[in-house]
């Protein structure tokens, strides 16, 4: 019985350690993107923002249309219809898995 609680506590006392990484991640300050005449630091280079950036902007490509599809198909139907459009219109359907 007393190993059962003690693995129980083990298990606990890493569940709060990871918790409490994972907060303290979430936790720290994006970086900010700044623009001026040399050009961009730290820009929105990745992630759903990226996406939908270049979905409104037009470009179509293998990657837009395989990432694209799954990032804007839950939050945004609209934009996904409009990225589907583009990319079958484009030939990138193998890319839309």
């Amino acid at each position: 019985m007393a190993q059962a609680e003690a693995t129980n506590v083990q298990r606990l006392t890493l569940t709060l350690s990871i918790i409490a990484l994972a907060s303290a991640a979430l936790a720290e300050d994006l970086p900010v993107t700044v623009e001026d005449e040399l050009g961009i630091l730290n820009p929105q280079d990745t992630g759903r923002e990226m996406l939908t950036r270049k979905i409104e902007m037009g470009v179509i490509d293998s990657v837009t249309c395989s990432l694209g599809i799954n990032v804007t198909k839950n939050d945004n139907p609209e934009l996904s219809r409009k990225l589907t459009r583009r990319c079958a219109e484009a030939g990138y359907t193998k890319a839309m898995t």
